[in-house]
């Protein structure tokens, strides 16, 4: 019996994935794009079939996570975080969200 295996590969720039790509060896597609500002961990948008913003408050956590209207202007919020004094998100959605 053959069994296919799939694998997930990163690239990196410096310390920031910058693609996930999923699929075997050489077929392999990029199927995660994520865009960083300057400011150390700074996350702007994560893109899979559609791009996510992260929109932060003054201390550069996030508190909304905000998809981008299907182009037409009126973006929509997806999940609203709410933090306790450690830090930890103690109200809303992470599954699936490299960059909280």
């Amino acid at each position: 019996m053959i069994t296919a295996t799939t694998n997930q590969e990163f690239v990196y720039d410096g310390d920031h994935v910058v693609l996930d790509f999923t699929g075997n060896g050489i077929y392999s597609s990029p199927t995660t794009r994520y865009l960083y500002g300057t400011a150390v961990d700074q996350v702007f948008a994560q893109e899979t079939t559609t791009a996510l913003w992260f929109m932060k408050d003054n201390q550069g956590s996030t508190q909304y996570l905000v998809d981008n209207g299907n182009g037409n202007g009126n973006a929509v919020p997806l999940s609203h975080y709410v933090y306790d004094g450690f830090g930890r998100v103690t109200s809303g959605d992470t599954q699936g969200w490299r960059a909280l």
